[in-house]
């Protein structure tokens, strides 16, 4: 048999997808410090021991259930003062999607320390880069400072605002992202 035969998919990886579609739910609808790899497990209709297996520890779930790709536009052909507006609408569609996993992020960043420096990190590697080009500067890696957690703080803000669709401030963001 030649190698252009497709692979049916184990079931380990559809195992593995049950336990990550079950966390990402508990953690949209709990947050991080109240779900639990039981609730995940039973929500799963499988043993905990299995969640612990493939992810380790609740924070290698969380890690794997929060993992984001935000997989930002090509703005080659935008003109500038449209990025900003292209943007903010990619990030919509982000967050009324499918993938939950950047609100998961998102939402426990304001009250938890590992998921805070993972939005960082996120906002680092994939957004700073992207400014960067925009500005047509160079990227570069800075390094991360962390900020003590503020469970009132940023993040909780931006994704009170993003829920409610506060689309007044559309129009500012945007011509904030592109004047800069």
């Amino acid at each position: 048999m030649t190698g252009t035969a497709l692979k049916r998919p184990r079931r380990s990886d559809r195992t593995r997808a049950r336990i990550l579609a079950a966390a990402r739910a508990r953690f949209a609808g709990d947050g991080y410090e109240r779900t639990t790899i039981r609730a995940v497990a039973r929500e799963a209709a499988i043993d905990p021991s299995m969640v612990m297996r493939y992810f380790g520890s609740k924070e290698g779930l969380f890690a794997a259930a929060a993992e984001v790709e935000l997989r930002l536009p090509n703005i080659r052909g935008i003109p500038k003062t449209r990025i900003g507006v292209a943007l903010v609408a990619h990030f919509f569609e982000l967050w009324d999607g499918d993938d939950d996993s950047l609100q998961i992020l998102l939402r426990t960043s304001a009250s938890n320390e590992e998921a805070a420096e993972r939005a960082r990190v996120l906002v680092r590697d994939q957004i700073a880069t992207m400014v960067a080009r925009v500005r047509g500067k160079r990227a570069r890696v800075l390094p991360l400072r962390p900020s003590p957690p503020r469970p009132s703080g940023h993040a909780a803000r931006v994704t009170r605002q993003i829920d409610r669709r506060d689309d007044s401030a559309l129009p500012r963001l945007a011509a904030a992202v592109a004047t800069r």
